[in-house]
């Protein structure tokens, strides 16, 4: 039975790069910043930018400021454009799209982003600088599988406009690139959260639940990084959903508990989102997906290797949840 199928996380695969891989049915470049912008409305809010194809489908290059207590600052989005609308290189990073771009090469990438939100000028332009090594992996999921080229922390600097004002900005950032096969009948969506700094350590805490439809388990991790690198693999985490809200009329987890423990180490942590976020709800005749992404809180404890660690900290993070027509309320 396919739901049977055993998932891995494979480590440093070769192959998985920053570069474009036209011949994958998905891929997308994400990358955010936590602001600080002292004085400014902007303050303590993140940036995101992506730029994601689904193949022969359609494409999309969000540009979103989202707040901790108002939620949606702006949204000055590219959605559901025509195939062919975001270019790419295989021989270097370059993903454009209109006036929107990601640039460079680890350790240090410039983001740029441009577009109207209600008719008022929305614009980022931001440096990266990379603080810990990058991170590979495939996250072998039969009959899906996805390549992870990310890099968990960086210092953040730029400038954001909307409308007349600007400010100078700096901050942290996360960065990433994701391309493979999520198989639709199967994939049920995902739950990510970030941490760039947890606890007295200030660990990078990483967390990736992949789900699943027909009561097939999901697989669900934890990455903690410290002094640069990735230290700690939790990659059995045990997934608890705590608080659920519904929107669109789709189920999603609010909050959430992992726990593992082995012979290297032990987690159990809780994440609590945020009321506030951006949000939004896609219909077709094929599917009904929401995504929700904005702030939330962790709190819990680690162990690795006989050395505990806090994990408390202002997170943040999205949940994708799809639903195929004959599950749809």
């Amino acid at each position: 039975m396919a739901h049977e199928k055993t998932a891995q996380i494979i480590k440093d695969p070769p192959g998985v790069d920053e570069t474009a891989h036209p011949f994958e049915p998905v891929e997308w470049w994400y990358a955010n910043a936590l602001l600080d912008a002292p004085g400014s409305p902007i303050d303590g809010c993140a940036l995101v930018g992506t730029f994601t194809i689904q193949r022969q489908m359609a494409e999309y290059c969000h540009g979103l400021i989202v707040s901790p207590e108002k939620g949606s600052l702006a949204d000055f989005s590219g959605y559901e454009l025509p195939p062919g609308t975001i270019s790419s290189s295989q021989e270097e990073l370059r993903v454009g799209c209109r006036k929107n771009y990601l640039r460079g090469r680890y350790p240090r990438w410039r983001l740029h982003l441009e577009g109207e939100d209600s008719g008022r000028l929305c614009r980022a332009d931001l440096e990266y600088q990379a603080g810990v090594d990058a991170d590979r992996r495939t996250y072998d999921i039969p009959p899906s599988y996805m390549h992870h080229y990310v890099v968990y922390r960086s210092r953040v600097r730029g400038a954001i406009t909307l409308g007349k004002e600007s400010w100078e900005v700096r901050g942290t950032g996360y960065y990433e690139h994701f391309f493979g096969f999520l198989n639709p009948l199967e994939s049920s969506g995902w739950i990510w959260y970030w941490c760039p700094a947890a606890g007295p350590h200030r660990l990078a805490f990483n967390l990736g639940v992949s789900a699943f439809r027909g009561g097939r388990k999901p697989l669900s991790f934890v990455f903690l990084t410290e002094d640069g690198k990735t230290f700690a693999d939790f990659t059995s985490a045990s997934l608890e959903v705590l608080e659920e809200r519904n929107l669109g009329g789709i189920v999603y987890p609010h909050k959430i508990r992992v726990t593992e423990r082995s012979e290297q180490g032990k987690l159990d942590a809780v994440v609590t989102r945020m009321e506030a976020h951006y949000h939004r709800v896609n219909r077709s005749p094929l599917a009904t997906s929401i995504f929700v992404t904005g702030f939330s809180l962790l709190e819990g404890r680690a162990a690795w290797m006989g050395r505990g660690y806090d994990l408390t900290g202002r997170a943040f993070g999205s949940v994708m949840r799809v639903e195929l027509p004959e599950t749809n309320p």
